[in-house]
């Protein structure tokens, strides 16, 4: 098979697989509304089912092999959701927590960083959460709780619980490093 081919046969089998997803959406969404109404009454009942458009055919080598050659670290974060996602397609829960860790994490990948780094592009707090990343998550669940439990109860836009997350976590950083600087040339971890 050439390279045409097989772009054409994998647009075959998404073309397949949404008609697929249409189909059980809208018998789902049917059955579910007919028996929730003769549940609940006509009136009361609303039903949304989809099934989804976007599909896993890629593997995850190839999607980590997509991320070495991304334009922007928009596209790079986008990947990782995806792999993310494919990795832990039937474990919801992690996949949620993994996903918010990536947005939460300020460079997405080493390479990123060492650019920041070598530009000067870094204040030390920034410095300090993307080194040592896993510290200070599980620092900021020390005082607050499970992460996605915390992500869950905030009634807000997503971009704002990832701006209050990283603003906790700053404070944490900020208020740790100044401790380390009051002990007199002791680092100790507080």
């Amino acid at each position: 098979m050439t390279e045409l081919q097989a772009k054409k046969g994998l647009v075959s089998i998404e073309d397949k697989l949404r008609w697929l997803s249409k189909e059980l959406s809208f018998s789902r969404r049917n059955s579910d509304t007919m028996m929730l109404s003769l549940a609940y009454g006509r009136n009361t009942v609303k039903c949304d089912v989809f099934y989804g458009s976007d599909f896993f055919l890629e593997t995850q080598d190839r999607l980590y092999d997509m991320i070495k050659k991304t334009p922007n670290p928009i596209e790079t974060k986008n990947l990782l959701v995806r792999i993310s996602q494919r990795r832990n397609m039937f474990n919801k829960e992690k996949q949620k927590r993994e996903v918010i860790l990536y947005k939460l994490l300020p460079y997405s990948t080493d390479a990123e960083f060492a650019v920041a780094i070598a530009k000067g592009n870094l204040d030390d707090t920034i410095f300090e959460f993307q080194s040592r990343f896993n510290f200070w998550i599980a620092h900021f669940e020390s005082f607050y709780g499970d992460l996605t439990a915390f992500w869950n109860s905030m009634n807000a836009k997503e971009s704002e619980k990832v701006i209050v997350i990283n603003n906790q976590i700053t404070k944490l950083i900020q208020t740790n490093t100044n401790l380390k600087t009051q002990t007199n040339g002791k680092e100790t971890d507080s």
